[in-house]
């Protein structure tokens, strides 16, 4: 029971410090870090709340940007959302302000607008930080692809909008994702229940196979939807409705007497051995995130393996993030905490604090 909770904790608070690392495309590689500033402990972490201070490092640990926000989102299109004083700021890469909110939320740029709101309704801005799209939603979600969903206020109905604000299409709908590669999968309402559909640009609907799990809620560019069932996985074809195998090149596969997990790669070869208490799949980098739960020290511990089951990372961190390029973030309970990189270099959090 303590390593079931131990695990479910240190799950949560790994989510966490990602997210402090996320939003990384191409050119947009600066991370939004944070220090913890309160209870007069310096450098010390108290996962149950406090103060922070925000400012962006590049893929080498470099601070770019001082830590001298209360929040701060990841770059987007070039700009980045930081809130200082209560007062919300877009700024460039030079630390210089381009748009000014003042009281007004705001979110990542995306498609060209930024989602924004005041008093509970919701519109969008552009670059310029022209109101384009009034504040008159219950709710937005983000452009992609020159379409977005918002909540009308009166009736509740999810509604498509392009970026004039004409209503492409409306349902009942609930847990919208954005549209990728021309098909957006939502959640419709049926009752109190709501199953998975895919929609078009037009708004026609796909009704999605039942009894599969949807690992990733997003179309490909060849038109397919990667789904699992037990330990199977499928490419979907909405061109042709049609369903066939998929291999992937790796595997996490349970060892059935000891529970613990390893990798294996298409044809079955181990690759790592299962004991692990989890494992997951390689990244990009062929990174492979591993975990393994100490009982007489009651702790978890994390680290990195390559595909060959090699040491990339130490397994001696407790609670640690998945890479986002080149970082990933660690907070041991009560302790320093930082990032390390691909390379296997830490920066502590103490260090920002004295640049």
């Amino acid at each position: 029971m303590k390593k079931c909770i131990a695990f479910l904790y240190l799950f949560c608070i790994a989510c966490l410090c990602l997210s402090c690392i996320s939003c990384l495309h191409g050119e947009e590689a600066l991370f939004p870090v944070w220090v913890p500033t309160w209870q007069g402990i310096k450098y010390k972490v108290d996962v149950t709340g406090g103060d922070r201070r925000y400012g962006f490092i590049d893929e080498s640990g470099k601070c770019i940007i001082p830590l001298e926000y209360d929040y701060a989102f990841g770059f987007a299109e070039g700009l980045a959302h930081v809130s200082k004083d209560g007062r919300g700021y877009y700024i460039n890469k030079e630390n210089e302000v381009v748009l000014e909110l003042g009281t007004m939320l705001s979110s990542r740029f995306s498609d060209g607008y930024a989602r924004v709101s005041e008093k509970g309704l919701y519109g969008y801005i552009d670059k310029s930080g022209r109101v384009v799209i009034p504040l008159i939603y219950k709710d937005a979600m983000d452009f992609s692809e020159g379409l977005a969903f918002v909540k009308e206020e009166i009736n509740g109905k999810m509604r498509c909008i392009d970026k004039e604000n004409n209503i492409i299409f409306e349902g009942e709908y609930k847990k919208c994702n954005p549209f990728k590669n021309g098909y957006a999968i939502v959640h419709k309402k049926n009752g109190k229940e709501s199953s998975p559909v895919l929609l078009d640009r037009s708004g026609k609907e796909y009704v999605l196979p039942t009894g599969y799990e949807m690992l990733v809620p997003q179309i490909d560019r060849d038109g397919n939807l990667l789904l699992k069932k037990n330990d199977s996985f499928f490419l979907y074809s909405i061109k042709h409705n049609s369903m066939s195998r998929f291999f992937p090149d790796y595997e996490v596969f349970t060892d059935s007497e000891t529970s613990k997990e390893g990798l294996k790669d298409r044809t079955g070869r181990i690759l790592i051995e299962p004991m692990y208490d989890f494992v997951r799949l390689p990244d990009n980098d062929g990174f492979v995130h591993v975990g393994i739960w100490y009982e007489s020290e009651e702790k978890f511990k994390e680290g990195f393996l390559s595909t060959t089951g090699d040491v990339l990372i130490p397994i001696e961190f407790e609670i640690l993030s998945d890479f986002e390029n080149n970082l990933a973030a660690f907070l041991p309970y009560r302790s320093n905490g930082g990032y390390v990189s691909r390379k296997g270099q830490i920066y502590y959090y103490k260090d920002y604090m004295q640049q």
